[in-house]
């Protein structure tokens, strides 16, 4: 068996990373020869006084705070494994995942493999990369159940989050690490593009899963997220495209009325009417279902129930219509601070409504002869607005 280099980049959160590290050692009888590498962004916590003073960890650390790809990159540096797999250190693994990562690369074309990451509610964080019509990002089946249907097995996508990527050591080398120009996003977007590019493929294995305690470690890189999406745009401007595979499974696109587009089911099966909790839990994209709930407990005067349905009604379905459902009931709840905030949203968002009528007839006219299928999207906002 192949070695595998399992490298987690850190900063600071050391309780998050000894978990982590604690669920690798848990489920490693069969991962075969293995190594972890801690890459250290600069702490300023124990995570320097423990993992480079510990033999069973490879340890580097950077001399100033670098970022996500460069922390990577040099764990790689310092490895050895034929296989690297990067893991973000909020991760927490639940079963052995190094030989279905192997299996995966050993059967198929792929360059690189990702896999189901979950919230600790046991709903998905990520089941791939969701590139939209406007070729924004999102991760797809992000807030489904875990088990649902579309998303388990193997799916051929263009891209996986890097919390939780693996691949070949000379690939990565091939493509030149991650690139570092980005910071703190869109590092991994990247690096699958360059493996497409170079005729390999991405997968999403959902058969491996581990959780993602993503909010965990998060920070604020606002400043950076629009030079990040320029340098992005301007790398990939010519091959660039939305991901449209999930349309030939049943799903859409539609777009709210501010212009965000969010995902459809065409339809429907084994929808059951007598139990529309268990229906929508099943099947988040059944919008109906939490329309008839919502209004059923309102009848039975169960407002807190309505509240929480109808939230998780925006979720899916984050139009100006559902955020006015849900500012109607907590009117109704008499809840007057938060009618105010939410009449506040719906004003902007109604702002930028007015506002998108000639950006959505330039796009539709750039895409009418270009791609017909993108331009069917802002015809059908066009007729709606």
């Amino acid at each position: 068996m192949k070695k595998v280099s399992i490298i987690i980049p850190v900063y600071n959160n050391f309780n998050l990373t000894l978990d982590c590290v604690n669920s690798i050692q848990k489920y490693s009888d069969d991962f075969g020869d293995y190594e972890i590498v801690v890459s250290d962004d600069c702490s300023t916590d124990d995570t320097q006084s423990f993992f480079s003073t510990i033999d069973d960890f490879k340890y580097q650390r950077n001399i100033t705070n670098r970022g996500f790809s460069f922390t990577c990159n040099r764990g790689a540096d310092i490895s050895s494994g034929d296989y690297l797999l990067f893991l973000n250190n909020d991760t927490i693994l639940t079963s052995s995942i190094i030989p279905s990562f192997l299996d995966t690369f050993q059967k198929y074309d792929a360059g690189i493999v990702g896999a189901k990451l979950l919230y600790p509610d046991d709903t998905i964080q990520h089941a791939g990369v969701l590139i939209y019509p406007d070729l924004k990002v999102s991760h797809l089946f992000k807030g489904f159940p875990s088990d649902y249907h579309a998303a388990l097995g193997l799916r051929r996508i263009k891209a996986v989050t890097g919390a939780c990527l693996m691949i070949p050591r000379n690939l990565f080398y091939q493509l030149g690490m991650f690139d570092e120009n980005f910071v703190n996003g869109f590092e991994d977007l990247d690096l699958c593009f360059k493996a497409i590019e170079v005729g390999m493929s991405v997968y999403v294995n959902s058969d491996i899963s581990l959780y993602h305690f993503e909010e965990k470690t998060r920070r604020n890189f606002n400043k950076q997220e629009n030079s990040n999406s320029k340098l992005i745009t301007s790398k990939w401007r010519h091959s660039l495209a939305p991901e449209l595979s999930i349309l030939d499974e049943g799903f859409d696109f539609k777009i709210t009325e501010y212009g965000t587009f969010y995902i459809v089911r065409k339809s429907f099966d084994n929808i059951d009417m007598d139990d529309i909790i268990a229906t929508i839990s099943r099947e988040p994209l059944f919008f109906y279902g939490y329309k008839r709930l919502i209004n059923d407990y309102l009848l039975e005067n169960k407002v807190d129930d309505a509240l929480n349905i109808s939230k998780k009604l925006l979720i899916f379905e984050p139009t100006i219509k559902n955020f006015e459902l849900l500012r109607d009931i907590f009117a109704y709840k008499g809840d007057d601070n938060s009618v105010k905030i939410l009449n506040q949203e719906i004003n902007t968002l109604n702002l930028d409504r007015l506002s998108l009528k000639g950006e959505m007839l330039r796009l539709h006219e750039k895409y009418r002869d270009k791609d017909p299928l993108i331009a069917q999207y802002y015809q059908q906002w066009l007729l709606d607005n």
